[in-house]
């Protein structure tokens, strides 16, 4: 995948777009660049029949991202950018393609509680994720995780 695509909003929308801080954007046709609204706080692509990795340089540009929900699709690797985002709070990658280990498939991978000292809920269920369930023992800040349906060990 050389690009993520997403469509937005019906085009009337567009210019309530700028001063936006929360977008919710569904993947039906339409391309349209959300990666410029560097005030997004909110981005919802579940269920948008998004294939394959995404590249770098896309979602880790939205710096004050607090909420990324990229599920129900077949997605088969993240960006390494998505490491610089520092504010999340709430990441749901689950029931997409993702396989083996994190390092793997994320880049320059420092751990989780360096990349995500924010984070509150982490769901990467029904993937096909290795490694260790230890991996996220450090996270304090985490109040849900759940990595059901991939391969992690008990340690």
């Amino acid at each position: 995948m050389g690009s993520l695509s997403l469509s937005s909003c019906k085009r009337w929308a567009y210019p309530l777009l700028s001063s936006t801080t929360s977008l919710l954007l569904f993947a039906h046709g339409k391309e349209y660049s959300v990666m410029q609204k560097r005030k997004v706080i909110g981005l919802d692509v579940s269920r948008s029949e998004l294939s394959g990795s995404i590249p770098d340089t896309t979602i880790g540009k939205l710096t004050k991202l607090q909420t990324l929900e990229l599920s129900n699709n077949k997605i088969t690797g993240l960006p390494s950018d998505l490491w610089s985002l520092g504010s999340l709070k709430y990441l749901n990658l689950s029931h997409n393609q993702i396989s083996g280990s994190l390092p793997n498939n994320i880049g320059n991978f420092d751990g989780f509680v360096a990349a995500f000292p924010k984070l509150q809920i982490l769901n990467l269920a029904g993937n096909e994720i290795s490694g260790r369930d230890s991996d996220f023992s450090e996270m304090k800040s985490i109040t849900s995780l759940n990595i059901s349906g991939n391969m992690f060990r008990v340690r």
